[in-house]
Formats: C-alpha cells, structure tokens, sequence
C-alpha cells in the first residue's frame, strides 16, 4: 500500500484485453483491504471520480506526468 500512497497519476488497464486503454487519471485516495488495494481516481479526460483496483491499473513515473 506504501508504493501507491506516493503514487500521483496512473494508466487504466483495459480489462478485456490486459492492454493500457490510454485514460489517465490522478489518484486521490487509497484504501487497503481483505481483497487487495483500491484506488479512488479522478479520469482526465471526463474529470469521472471512481474506485478501481490497484491491479487494473499502471502507475506512471513522476517523470512521466
């Protein structure tokens, strides 16, 4: 959980197809539990808030933004 806390913005994982879909988004919040870690992101392109699965996405280097 200590990795995505310093985490800014990610890449969503298309989930059909294992593939990044090109949609970034800036993380907000991260939550832990039983099942994993859960990011709640802001998507840059609609500003849509949402939860998603720290494994449907990729995190991007600070370099990157």
């Amino acid at each position: 959980m200590e990795d995505f806390k310093s985490v800014k913005f990610v890449e969503i994982i298309d989930s059909e197809n294992g593939e990044l879909n090109g949609l970034r988004a800036r993380v907000i919040d991260v939550e832990e539990h039983k099942f994993g870690i859960d990011l709640r992101i802001v998507v840059e392109k609609t500003g849509e808030k949402m939860w998603i699965s720290s494994e449907s996405v990729y995190q991007l280097e600070e370099s990157l933004v």
